[in-house]
C-alpha cells in the first residue's frame, strides 16, 4: 500500500455535517456503498493508547466495480486525519488495516448546503 501523505484540509467556514459512521477495533472490508453528495468528508480518529509506538491505522477507498483507489490514508500512533471525496453516486467500498491501534472512528460528513438540498422529506 502505498503511503497517502498528511492530511487534507476542510475548509473552516463550511458546516460539515455528520451522515454515517464506522466505528470498530478490527479491519477489514466493509460492504458496497454509494453517497449521493457531490462532495463529502472521512473524518478518521484512531485511538491508540496500549501501544502508542506500534500503532498504524490504513485505510483505502476503492471503486466497486474495478477496485481502483480513489483515496487512501495511513496514521501512525494514533490521531486524526480527513480527507475530502468528489465521487458521488458511484458503488464504493473500503479496505482498513488495523495493528496495535485500541480503537477507531470514522465519520463521514457533507456541508451543510448538500445535506439540506439531497435530504428526503
Amino acid at each position: 500500500m502505498e503511503i497517502f501523505g498528511a492530511s487534507e484540509i476542510p475548509s473552516r467556514t463550511t458546516e460539515w455535517v455528520p451522515f454515517a459512521y464506522i466505528e470498530n477495533t478490527r479491519g477489514g472490508l466493509t460492504r458496497f456503498f454509494s453517497i449521493p453528495y457531490p462532495v463529502w468528508l472521512i473524518n478518521t480518529t484512531v485511538v491508540a493508547t496500549t501501544h502508542p509506538q506500534y500503532g498504524i491505522f490504513r485505510m483505502v477507498l476503492c471503486h466497486a466495480d474495478t477496485g481502483g483507489i480513489i483515496k487512501g490514508e495511513e496514521i501512525q500512533n494514533g490521531g486524526k486525519s480527513y480527507r475530502v471525496v468528489q465521487y458521488s453516486n458511484t458503488s464504493m467500498y473500503m479496505i482498513i488495516s488495523t495493528e496495535n491501534i485500541d480503537s477507531y472512528y470514522i465519520q463521514l460528513e457533507t456541508p451543510r448546503n448538500y445535506y439540506d438540498a439531497y435530504r428526503k422529506d
